[in-house]
C-alpha cells in the first residue's frame, strides 16, 4: 500500500510515502490480510459462478428432454394420421431415401406416360419473348369435347408439383381419369421454361423479371 500524496511548499513539491507514518510490520500485516481477503473473495466468486452454471446446465438439458419428448409425441401423432396405403416408396414427403421413390430423377414426361397418360409439349412465347412450355395431359383414348382444366403452380415450383404425389392422389392424373383435358403451365425462369427468343440464360437481363411479369405475360400467353 504505498498511498503518494504531495505537499507545495515554496515552489517545490515534497512527496511521501504512507511507510513514513506508518511502521513497516503494520503495512506487512494490512497488506497480508488484504491479500488473504482478496483470495477468499475470488474463490467465493467463482463457487457462485460454477453453481450458476451447474444449474444453467442442468435446466437446459431439461428443457432439451421435454422438447425431444414433445417433437417425438408430434411425430408419432403424424404418423398416426397418415393411410396405411403410404409406405416407404410413396413419393409423398415422408420418404427417408429419395432413391426409393420409383419417379426419382424421371422427367415428367416419363412419369405421366408410365402411368398411361399421353403426353403433349406446347411451346408458348410471351409477348416479351420468354418461351413457355406448357404440358398436356390426357387418357390414351381421348374423347373430344373433354372439358379443359389449366393448372399453374406456385411460386419456386413448376408443372412437377401436379404429379409428384402417388399416382392415385396426384392432382393432373385424378383430373385426366375424371375425363379432364388437363393442361400444365410453366412460369418463366422455371426448368421447364428456360429459353428466349433473344435473351441467354446466361445473361443478367434475362433473369430481370418478377412475380409482377409471370401474372402480367405469362399467365395471359
Amino acid at each position: 500500500m504505498a498511498a503518494v500524496a504531495g505537499l507545495m511548499t515554496a515552489g517545490q513539491v515534497e512527496a511521501w510515502s504512507f511507510q513514513d507514518f506508518v511502521p513497516q510490520e503494520v503495512t506487512d500485516a494490512v497488506n497480508d490480510g488484504l491479500d488473504i481477503n482478496i483470495e477468499i473473495n475470488t474463490d467465493k466468486i467463482m463457487d457462485q459462478i460454477q453453481k450458476k452454471s451447474d444449474q444453467m446446465i442442468h435446466y437446459g438439458k431439461k428443457k432439451l428432454g421435454q422438447v425431444a419428448k414433445d417433437v417425438k409425441h408430434q411425430i408419432m401423432d403424424i404418423d398416426d394420421l397418415q393411410p396405411e396405403s403410404w409406405n416407404e416408396t410413396s413419393s409423398v414427403g415422408v420418404d427417408t431415401d429419395l432413391e426409393t421413390d420409383p419417379d426419382f430423377g424421371k422427367t415428367f414426361q416419363q412419369i405421366v406416360t408410365e402411368n398411361g397418360f399421353k403426353f403433349e409439349t406446347h411451346p408458348v412465347t410471351t409477348s416479351d419473348g420468354y418461351i413457355l412450355n406448357v404440358f398436356r395431359i390426357t387418357p390414351k383414348d381421348r374423347k373430344p369435347g373433354a372439358k379443359v382444366v389449366f393448372l399453374m403452380h406456385g411460386i419456386l415450383d413448376s408443372a412437377d408439383c401436379w404429379v409428384m404425389h402417388r399416382p392415385d392422389i396426384a392432382p393432373a392424373f385424378q383430373l385426366v381419369r375424371e375425363g379432364y383435358d388437363v393442361w400444365l403451365g410453366n412460369q418463366r425462369g422455371t426448368k421447364h421454361s428456360m429459353a428466349h427468343t433473344t435473351l441467354s440464360t446466361k445473361s443478367k437481363k434475362f433473369w430481370e423479371f418478377s412475380w409482377t411479369e409471370m401474372g402480367d405475360f405469362d399467365a395471359p400467353a
